[in-house]
């Protein structure tokens, strides 16, 4: 508000300088050319009132403006700051969660800014901060990607309840994307956790038998379903 003030006030003092030179200007020549000046005058004032209107207009959108350049540069400090590994540093990550929270202030309905600033607390082994984020995230829009990082997060976090919950968020991506690998194999590893031997096993059969599944997934999945098989033959052991 400072800033527009002051540019009212720079104008203002503008428009008096211009006309009271033009007044001294006038006393000195013709009636005839002080209508000339006059005149000019007159344009000049419009000319200030135009200048002053566009000077509140940009006051006036420099806030919205702001958010969005504010999230574009915080978006590509993100992608600056990661590589194979996660986050370069610690103390480059919390730069970052700063930022977030500072902009999840400022723009409380952009899930995107939840769901980042969620990442960065689960980075940071914040669990419940993560979670509380994510869940801000996703009364803003359920976005599968969103629901299984969450998801994830809640299937190693110890608890019987929070396995369930992993269990519920999973199973609501595969009602949206029912092929969905990463959902399929981590609802499997979460029924496994549970106990929940025969809900695993037909889970991981299930993705095993997807066409566009890695040789080496599949692979995998085999040797997990011969020790979950044996095991549901074999409860005592």
């Amino acid at each position: 508000m400072i800033n527009f003030w002051v540019a009212v006030l720079l104008v203002s003092i503008f428009c008096v300088v211009l006309l009271g030179s033009m007044v001294n200007a006038a006393t000195k020549q013709s009636e005839l050319s002080l209508k000339s000046h006059s005149s000019a005058g007159i344009k000049m004032v419009i000319f200030t009132m135009f200048l002053l209107i566009i000077v509140a207009a940009f006051y006036m959108n420099r806030e919205s403006y702001q958010l969005q350049s504010d999230w574009v540069a915080i978006e590509k400090e993100s992608e600056k700051m990661k590589n194979e590994q996660g986050y370069s540093t610690e103390m480059d990550l919390q730069a970052l969660m700063l930022a977030l929270r500072t902009q999840a202030h400022k723009n409380p309905e952009n899930g995107e800014v939840w769901y980042e600033l969620g990442k960065a607390y689960a980075t940071l082994q914040m669990s419940d901060m993560a979670i509380a984020a994510w869940e801000r995230a996703l009364r803003l829009e359920k976005r599968p990607q969103w629901m299984i990082a969450m998801a994830q997060l809640f299937s190693v976090m110890p608890g019987e309840d929070n396995t369930v919950k992993a269990i519920e968020l999973f199973q609501q991506v595969l009602s949206v994307v029912p092929e969905h690998q990463g959902a399929m194999y981590y609802l499997g590893y979460s029924y496994l956790k549970n106990k929940e031997l025969k809900n695993a096993f037909d889970t991981w059969n299930l993705l095993r038998q997807i066409k566009t599944i890695s040789p080496k997934m599949k692979q995998h999945l085999s040797q997990q379903l011969v020790q979950i098989e044996n095991r549901i033959k074999n409860p005592s052991n």
